[in-house]
């Protein structure tokens, strides 16, 4: 079998394809770290974030809860940290309750809420649920 000799052209389109996997293997690695900044960014509670927008509670309730142990704060350290109850529709009503929606489900069509019930003026129980 006869070798054919490598031309200056084959060097060329080796270096070019060369070239064309290092920029894909880049974007992936771009695009990988872009998504991971975007979750961290919103997985962390803030609550200026938790006020701003209501809509992405749900990724940062876990930091919320993790950072701020709600269980023996009083109903104003739980409003000035959380805003007001705005259980605006009216699901999960009780005496002595605050509701918080979360945002949409990450898995189903339903939304995600904190409730934080109170007894005498300080929490007594919390838990995070879907409607």
């Amino acid at each position: 079998m006869e070798r054919k000799e490598t031309t200056l052209e084959d060097i060329r389109r080796i270096r070019r394809i060369s070239y064309l996997i290092l920029a894909v293997i880049i974007l992936v690695f771009c695009l990988v770290g872009g998504a991971l900044c975007w979750h961290t960014y919103w997985s962390h509670f803030s609550p200026e974030k938790w006020a701003d927008h209501p809509d992405r509670r749900a990724s940062m309730v876990e930091d919320l809860l993790e950072k701020h142990p709600l269980e023996g704060m009083t109903e104003d350290e739980v409003t000035t940290l959380l805003g007001e109850n705005d259980n605006d529709r009216g699901y999960f009503v009780e005496e002595d309750r605050s509701v918080y929606w979360l945002g949409d489900r990450r898995t189903a069509i339903d939304s995600e809420w904190l409730l934080i019930d109170f007894e005498n003026g300080v929490v007594d129980e919390y838990n995070w649920t879907t409607d």
